[in-house]
């Protein structure tokens, strides 16, 4: 209850709720009534495991862009008076 005493609204929009899974490439598993929830679950953590143990799949590596960063970080290693002296 609200603190002014009346119901509050807990549906969930499942209209959004689609279109954040469908974007954000992510599984949704809505629990309900029962195992039917908790099976879809388990048959989906299954499939991400098969599809991480395969040893011919391709990593997508979208990481290149931090290339640049540790370059210039690089550079300031060679600075005088910037690396530590042993």
């Amino acid at each position: 209850m609200a603190a002014d005493g009346s119901r509050l609204d807990t549906r969930i929009d499942t209209s959004l709720l689609r279109r954040i899974a469908s974007e954000g490439n992510v599984t949704v598993v809505r629990a309900g009534v029962g195992d039917a929830d908790i099976r879809s679950l388990l048959r989906t953590i299954r499939s991400n495991l098969q599809q991480a143990d395969d040893p011919d799949a391709r990593w997508l590596d979208n990481a290149w862009w931090l290339l640049w960063p540790a370059m210039l970080l690089a550079l300031l290693w060679f600075r005088r008076g910037w690396t530590m002296q042993w």
